[in-house]
């Protein structure tokens, strides 16, 4: 159903990717509802690199991309094989405000509604008690940093809130292998 693959990342490149979400001039976006299927105020904070589009070095982002943009992507991507091509439909980074101090899930969705040949990848940013919860098997996969938790797109699942920490942050990269 899923795969987990701990420490992702290389220690340099989780910490330019760290560094580039802490760029003073990223745009976050406020998220009134954090998925379709969310209630009030279960809201989140979003910067969104790549939306919808089947090639990623040509259109469809969410800003002008530069090198330094393109070299984050590359980095993220790379771990799953380096010389596989990837058509990227989506890329954005999450970032989860802690607004109580009780267990939160943030409603059940699906990535990708209209295709079953996407991939998701989460790759969390830092330990907290939060989760992706399953629908199906109530399983949980606990956010832990450097940690990349991949499933099909159809899948059901949904943020659980952390309690422990500010913020927690995640990237979700929906995507498909090219044969």
């Amino acid at each position: 159903m899923y795969k987990i693959i701990e420490n992702y990342l290389p220690e340099d490149s989780l910490e330019k990717i760290i560094e580039y979400i802490k760029y003073p001039q990223r745009y976050w976006y406020f998220c009134e509802k954090a998925n379709d299927f969310s209630k009030e105020n279960d809201y989140q904070l979003m910067h969104c690199m790549i939306d919808f589009n089947d090639d990623w070095s040509k259109v469809g982002h969410c800003f002008d991309f530069t090198d330094y943009d393109k070299d984050i992507v590359n980095r993220l991507m790379t771990p799953l094989g380096a010389n596989k091509p990837y058509e990227i439909f989506r890329l954005r980074m999450n970032m989860f405000l802690k607004t109580q101090d009780y267990e939160k899930g943030l409603g059940y969705h699906r990535d990708v509604f209209d295709r079953d040949d996407i991939t998701t990848m989460l790759i969390y940013l830092e330990d907290s008690n939060g989760y992706t919860e399953f629908k199906e098997t109530k399983e949980r996969v606990e956010s832990k940093r450097n940690r990349a938790l991949v499933f099909n797109s159809q899948i059901e699942h949904q943020t659980i809130m952390q309690t422990d920490i500010p913020i927690r942050r995640n990237i979700n990269i929906n995507f498909k292998e090219i044969q």
